[in-house]
């Protein structure tokens, strides 16, 4: 095989790889922003509209809009901070 085939699918393969960890690591997000909502879903979001209604609130949309947008805020961070780049610790 020539030198600069080899070349070349040496260069392919390496695309390919980075080509998976970057899906890799949106799956990884996708999977924390969606566990994070059905959390928010099952566990918070019952216990607020239960104390929105004892101060004689209403769970309305705005309310909503803004608890979610919270939630998937904090998820994306959280998550870009689990799936960011870990620095090499030299030995010396």
């Amino acid at each position: 095989m020539p030198k600069n085939r080899q070349k070349t699918d040496t260069s392919q393969t390496t695309q390919k790889l980075e080509k998976i960890k970057m899906f890799q690591k949106a799956l990884v997000k996708f999977l924390i922003v969606v566990a994070t909502l059905a959390f928010h879903k099952i566990f918070f979001e019952p216990a607020y509209i239960a104390y929105l209604e004892s101060q004689g609130m209403f769970y309305d949309f705005g309310t909503a809009f803004l608890g979610y947008m919270i939630v998937v805020g904090g998820a994306w961070v959280l998550a870009s901070i689990i799936t960011r780049p870990m620095k090499k610790v030299s030995s010396a």
